[in-house]
């Protein structure tokens, strides 16, 4: 076949190689190129000759200008002039979608960047083929989700049409849908049951309980919320999880005075009717910028604007999100009068619901917490650095400093600690350590390496990696093996992540000469007391790794990770950039009193800049019962 003749077929999901192989079967020619790692190798194995991505595209992960420029603008179009309407009650509603828009923005660049090199290799190719996604996006999945399943298809179009090259939609076929329809179906029954269920509860509570002097609003799950609220008899709980009520179980739904809703319980037809005038107000302000507002000349990247495809995701969450946020804000107002709320607790500040729930306790002068859950980012351009509820629970001195330097108010940040790592403090009972070794067959022969394989995530941020990452990382972890055959590694990826089938894939095993175990959903607690050393990347596994007394090397590949600086700058940890870092950082930890060193400096460490003595809970206790009504703080 001619050059100008050629057909390219992108892939970026196993569901797409049936049809792929049936184009194949009746003698198509086409350059076919794949867009994730997995789906090259499933390629590989069912012999389809494809074209590697690494070899016509470099990632434009590691450019900090990029970097900022995104974290900017992702900021800037609802905080522009042109968008000062949208907002409610003085609560700026693109605040709630940062997070989510920001990644979807960036994974929109890095297919921007890669794609654009493929088409730079195929110049005079006359059609492009792309399959729709395959991925179920479910009604309660964040209003992003969509529209970011859908990019590699966006994007493809979006460079076909400016380089004059045909592009063929492969829709998605009907069954498919079909089964989506009865998993709506399905989810829908059991939700109906489950408000049965929760009602009842609900009102045998109220009636039969006696009212408590502290009333929580609480969004944190119940395993989380355990630890510290088991003693606290004066504390009734206002959950917004209502599936916690399988996991609280009757003793403590009725021990905690515990009701449970829904984030719209509360809006009625005079509310409802409130949020969709508002609503269709702030829609008709929107389209009245026209199609080009002043602030989309910045979704440009290179020359090319990504405006046409931003600007459909936005006009979704101005128009089709707004009333849904409108009646959240006038639903958590009427729910903290209601139960006359006295403290709110949030499980993360910045994300979605949440941030609303904060901004309106804020307004209420209600006193809002959140229980720090993971080591943030120390970025001031970081959407995660920003603390919207008036106080943060924090794991200890390294927290406030962090948040000190953006800006945040010393007295906002309570040193507590965090009872997610209150049991670190204690021993484990000898036959969990004991079931877990037998089980893994983790004879002393070797050192054991817990290896914390970081997660597929698309976008620009450095804790998250590509498919293509991740297979950089467990190749240079199996070139260490080779090289100090005394390893036995414990791979974990993150427990219950969706990218469970890659992770567990033979080719990806078969990297490891040496003794390799998967470990992904076993206690942590133990696994870490098995471990002679731990390898990880941007992780709170770190955080408790070294609160087990464990030495840690952190692999970093990604150039622009620093957030654990001060950790590599005090010697309590080990920080390898390299295949050749890490194999040396291992080679001198093979030596027990190298690693005996190493703890020693990170237990100082520990000491100066966190909290953990195991009484963690008892100060998040304390802190609750303590906080009074200050002055608004400036969110």
């Amino acid at each position: 076949m001619k050059e100008q003749q050629k057909h390219l077929y992108v892939v970026y999901e196993l569901e797409h190689l049936p049809e792929l192989e049936t184009r194949l079967a009746r003698g198509e020619v086409l350059e076919i190129i794949g867009l994730d790692y997995e789906v090259e190798l499933e390629m590989k194995k069912r012999g389809i000759h494809f074209i590697p991505l690494r070899d016509l595209a470099v990632s434009p992960d590691g450019d900090r200008g990029l970097l900022e420029y995104m974290r900017a603008l992702t900021f800037r179009w609802y905080t522009s002039p042109e968008t000062a309407f949208f907002q409610h009650d003085g609560i700026l509603l693109g605040e709630q979608h940062e997070g989510v828009t920001l990644y979807y923005l960036e994974a929109l660049v890095y297919y921007l960047v890669v794609l654009e090199q493929v088409f730079a290799h195929f110049p005079n190719a006359a059609r492009v083929f792309i399959p729709q996604t395959f991925h179920y996006i479910s009604d309660t999945a964040d209003p992003v989700a969509f529209f970011r399943e859908r990019l590699p298809e966006d994007v493809t179009k979006l460079l076909a049409k400016r380089k004059g090259i045909a592009c063929e939609v492969i829709l998605m076929p009907t069954y498919h849908h079909a089964k989506n329809m009865w998993y709506k179906i399905k989810t829908y029954a059991l939700q109906s049951i489950l408000r049965i269920f929760v009602r009842a509860s609900n009102t045998l509570v109220t009636l039969f309980q006696k009212p408590r002097p502290i009333r929580m609003f609480a969004s944190d799950p119940w395993y989380r919320l355990e630890p510290f609220i088991k003693d606290m008899d004066d504390v009734e709980l206002v959950m917004t999880r209502r599936k916690e009520i399988r996991e609280m179980g009757w003793k403590n739904i009725w021990r905690t005075r515990a009701r449970f809703h829904h984030r719209l319980d509360f809006i009625d037809t005079n509310r409802r009717a409130l949020a969709k005038e508002h609503a269709q107000h702030i829609a008709h302000a929107w389209d009245a910028l026209g199609e080009h507002p002043a602030f989309s000349e910045s979704f440009t990247y290179r020359r090319i604007s990504y405006w046409p495809i931003a600007k459909e995701m936005l006009d979704s969450l101005v128009k089709d999100h707004t009333e849904d946020a409108i009646d959240t804000i006038e639903n958590t107002k009427e729910l903290l009068r209601r139960y006359d709320i006295n403290r709110v607790l949030l499980f993360a500040s910045t994300k979605g619901y949440n941030n609303i729930i904060a901004n309106v306790a804020e307004r209420m002068n209600i006193p809002s917490i959140e229980l720090q859950h993971a080591l943030s980012s120390t970025e001031a351009s970081s959407p995660h650095t920003r603390l919207h509820t008036r106080y943060l629970a924090a794991y200890g001195l390294f927290t406030r400093r962090v948040y000190e330097r953006v800006g945040v108010a010393p007295w906002r940040i309570v040193e507590c600690g965090s009872p997610r790592f209150d049991h670190y403090a204690y021993p484990l009972l000898p036959d969990a350590i004991e079931n877990m070794r037998q089980k893994f067959h983790l004879d002393g022969t070797r050192l054991n390496v817990l290896v914390n394989v970081p997660q597929v995530y698309l976008s620009l941020e450095f804790g998250n990696y590509t498919s293509y990452e991740v297979e950089h990382v467990l190749k240079d972890c199996a070139e260490l093996q080779k090289k100090i055959p005394t390893l036995r590694f414990l791979l974990r990826p993150k427990p219950g992540f969706w990218r469970r089938s890659f992770y567990v894939r033979k080719e990806l095993l078969d990297l490891f000469e040496g003794e390799t175990r998967y470990v992904q959903d076993e206690n942590l607690h133990a696994l870490l007391a098995l471990s002679d050393m731990v390898v990880s990347g941007n992780s709170a596994l770190v955080l408790e790794a070294l609160m087990m007394k464990k030495p840690v090397i952190m692999f970093l590949p990604k150039k622009l990770d620093h957030d654990f600086q001060e950790f590599e700058d005090a010697g309590a940890v080990l920080v390898a950039r390299t295949k050749e870092e890490l194999i040396r950082h291992a080679a001198h930890l093979e030596d027990k009193e190298n690693r005996e060193a190493l703890v020693k400096r990170a237990d100082g460490f520990l000491r100066d800049n966190f909290i953990d003595d195991g009484k963690s809970s008892e100060r998040v206790a304390a802190m609750i019962r303590e906080i009074t009504k200050k002055e608004p703080a400036v969110l």
